[in-house]
């Protein structure tokens, strides 16, 4: 029976393990891991996501902890600013994500995976042909 602890552990490890490959997105890729555990479309999205929005709010802590101080005496925003809008932004992604649940649960993501796909095409034709640096 899917959703045991023990799977989100292998999602978590597995599904980001696999995005060391270039160009493979966190979140693809625990939501990749997620329905090959048979987890239900909907179930496995809201688990990356979850995933994406504590490794995001992870490094944003970290981000204030290390420039925190700094950022006071330099002519950018303060910390209070920073945490301000760090907020915000949260609040808006998270009503951003709620959006995309509806749609995921009502919508087929094959059209947002051929987008992918050909963006992939595109940029690996790019680097090939010297037309975008690789670094």
């Amino acid at each position: 029976m899917p959703g045991k602890p023990a799977e989100a552990v292998t999602i978590t490890v597995d599904g980001h393990r696999s995005t060391a490959l270039p160009g493979t997105p966190s979140l693809g890729a625990a939501l990749a891991a997620g329905l090959l555990l048979g987890f239900t479309r909907s179930a496995a999205l809201r688990l990356a996501l979850l995933f994406a929005v504590a490794s995001s709010v992870t490094a944003e802590v970290i981000g204030l902890t290390l420039n925190g101080a700094s950022s006071i005496k330099s002519t950018g925003p303060t910390t209070v600013q920073m945490l301000v809008g760090t907020l915000i932004a949260y609040a808006l992604a998270l009503a951003v994500i709620a959006g995309f649940l509806r749609y995921a649960g009502r919508h087929s993501l094959y059209p947002f995976t051929a987008y992918l796909l050909v963006l992939c095409g595109l940029v690996v034709t790019a680097v090939a042909t010297g037309v975008l640096s690789a670094s």
